[in-house]
């Protein structure tokens, strides 16, 4: 105590500790920061990375299952009919690979892209007359074209038929076809809106 009150070392010896306890506790919250940023941008990087898998995965099933039903409506619209049992078997795997991963695929939707994207591939409206959701028009893509099949084989493979007579079935071809169309303009314009928001909301800040 004499020798820090009778000097000029006393103060200093004082600044020089307090100094260094201030030098280690900025460096104690740089490394925290640092830390954090770091975890934050590993939880971002994992973000991107789920949400381009999730716009992968649903894009490529939107199309592996519109391309498979147009394969079906060309095969019974020009009458082949071994093609038309291929495609609709190769159908009916899409249908079942939609099937087992609706909810899943509906739910990382909502979370990477939001609830307006999520709904515009499944609404919780299903069966509703205004429900407009990718989901429903797939359904009714798949019901007027099975009508449609239906009709051929009652007027075309029913015992004794002699005359194969397809214009009776005008009108299922007519429903699926128009059914198939509005299908299309629903899928270009989810694939649009998914785009845009994978473009603006993670590919930017790449």
């Amino acid at each position: 105590m004499g020798f820090l009150s009778g000097t000029n070392y006393g103060p200093v010896l004082v600044g020089i500790f307090f100094t260094g306890l201030f030098v280690i506790f900025v460096k104690h919250i740089i490394k925290h920061q640092i830390i954090a940023r770091e975890q934050a941008f590993e939880i971002y990087k994992r973000n991107i990375n789920a949400a381009e898998k999730i716009f992968e995965e649903t894009t490529d099933l939107i199309n592996f299952r519109l391309f498979s039903l147009q394969r079906v409506f060309w095969a019974y619209k020009y009458g082949v009919t071994s093609d038309a049992i291929q495609d609709w078997t190769t159908y009916r795997e899409a249908v079942t690979k939609w099937n087992n991963k609706d909810m899943s695929y509906k739910a990382r939707l909502n979370t990477y892209f939001g609830n307006i994207i999520a709904n515009n591939f499944m609404s919780n409206r299903i069966g509703f007359k205004k429900d407009d959701s990718l989901y429903t028009r797939f359904y009714y893509a798949h019901r007027n074209i099975l009508d449609w099949k239906s009709c051929l084989i009652n007027n075309c493979r029913r015992k004794g038929v002699k005359v194969c007579r397809t214009d009776k079935c005008d009108k299922e071809k007519d429903n699926a076809q128009k059914s198939l169309d509005q299908l299309r303009e629903k899928v270009n314009s989810f694939v649009d809106r998914l785009n845009f928001k994978y473009k603006n909301q993670y590919l930017k800040q790449k």
